[in-house]
C-alpha cells in the first residue's frame, strides 16, 4: 500500500499514567501500519507518560503531546478517524462534541465487578451515568472483547 493510500487514525487518550489500556496502544498500534493504517497517538504531557511516548516512537508510532485537551479538535482535523481511550468520564462530555466525525470510543473498562449485596448494581448505575451515557455521543463504541460487547449491549 502506498503512503498516499494509508488511513491516518488519531488515537487520543487522557491517561495520566500508564496502565493496561496504554500498554494495549503500545502492543496494537505498531501492528496497524502493515494494514495500511497510520496511527498517531495524542498523549497528555507529563513525566508519567514520557517512557510510553518514547516506546511508541521507537515502534514507529508518532506521538503528539498536549496539555490542553481543547487543542485536540484542531490537531486531529486531518485524521480520517478519531479514536478516544478515556480515563476521566468528563472527557467524553468535554471532548467528543468538539471533534470532527467519525469519532470512536474504545472501552477497556472493567465492566462488571462481583461486588457483594447491591454494590454491583450501584456500580452499573454509576457507569451508565458517567461513561455509557456520554459514550453515546461517539459514532461507534468498540470493546476489546466479545464479552464486553455483549455486556454493553445488554446493560447499557
Amino acid at each position: 500500500m502506498s503512503p498516499l493510500s494509508e488511513l491516518r487514525v488519531a488515537f487520543l487518550t487522557d491517561a495520566p499514567r500508564v496502565a493496561g489500556s496504554e500498554v494495549w496502544l503500545l502492543e496494537v498500534l505498531p501492528r496497524l501500519r502493515p494494514l495500511g493504517i497510520r496511527p498517531q497517538v495524542y498523549l497528555r504531557t507529563g513525566e508519567a507518560l514520557d517512557i510510553l511516548a518514547q516506546q511508541l516512537w521507537q515502534e514507529g508510532v508518532p506521538v503528539t503531546r498536549y496539555s490542553d485537551p481543547g487543542s485536540l479538535s484542531d490537531l486531529t482535523l486531518d485524521a480520517a478517524v478519531r479514536v478516544l481511550q478515556v480515563w476521566d468520564p468528563a472527557t467524553y462530555t468535554a471532548l467528543l462534541p468538539t471533534l470532527a466525525a467519525p469519532r470512536l470510543v474504545i472501552v477497556h473498562d472493567q465492566l462488571d465487578y462481583h461486588y457483594p449485596l447491591g454494590l454491583k448494581y450501584m456500580y452499573r448505575a454509576i457507569y451508565r451515568h458517567t461513561k455509557a451515557g456520554p459514550q453515546r455521543r461517539a459514532d461507534h463504541v468498540v470493546t476489546t472483547s466479545g464479552w464486553g460487547e455483549a455486556f454493553m449491549r445488554e446493560r447499557f
